[in-house]
């Protein structure tokens, strides 16, 4: 809403400041924005990490806030490169583990119509893209794949090795599937995530 401050030499991280409900004198109560709305935000989460930690340091406190932003650059053209780290995440920053989430998958059905979709009676591979969302790095990442009625699972396993706090990565290996099930037939198809320090999601 241009209240904002941005560009790296200036801001460290970004939080949500825009209509967040607030206090004001005689007992009323009004929508603001600004920066003022989104340090509030910003200081709770470092509270937060400092109560579930008791002795971090307060550099350790920031790598963790930093570390667990979601990039907005995409969703903010005009001022794209000069928002990073990005929007902090509570549950990114406050994660004792890693978060690895699918950001991509790429369908490969070159054997077929190559259409980059699916289709019944066609083998395809799969390219699953990872990103380690989380402040903490991830290490010996793998993932397998289990599939419900509709399609067989030729090959179902891929190893990413380390995923480091914002990194994402792509099985060199390609995933193969068959689609045994009929055109426009919903299918169930499970990602398991592992890695070391027994993540397991």
């Amino acid at each position: 809403d241009g209240s904002s401050n941005y560009g790296e030499d200036y801001v460290d991280v970004f939080a949500p400041g825009v209509a967040i409900r607030s206090t004001l004198p005689n007992n009323d109560y009004r929508n603001l924005s600004g920066t003022s709305m989104a340090s509030p935000v910003t200081a709770a989460l470092a509270a937060l990490i400092m109560s579930n930690n008791p002795g971090i340091s307060p550099d350790d406190v920031l790598m963790r806030l930093q570390k667990g932003c979601e990039p907005i650059n995409t969703s903010n053209p005009v001022y794209r490169d000069q928002l990073d780290p990005g929007r902090i995440n509570y549950y990114y920053s406050m994660a004792e583990t890693p978060v690895i989430r699918v950001e991509k998958c790429v369908v490969d059905d070159v054997s077929g119509n190559a259409n980059h979709e699916a289709d019944e009676g066609e083998t395809v591979n799969l390219q699953l893209y990872l990103k380690n969302k989380a402040w903490m790095d991830a290490s010996n990442v793998q993932i397998s794949l289990a599939a419900g009625s509709g399609i067989s699972v030729v090959d179902g396993s891929a190893v990413y090795g380390a995923l480091a706090s914002g990194e994402m990565g792509m099985n060199m290996d390609p995933l193969t599937l068959t689609i045994t099930g009929t055109t426009h037939q919903t299918v169930d198809l499970t990602i398991n995530v592992i890695a070391d320090g027994g993540y397991n999601d």
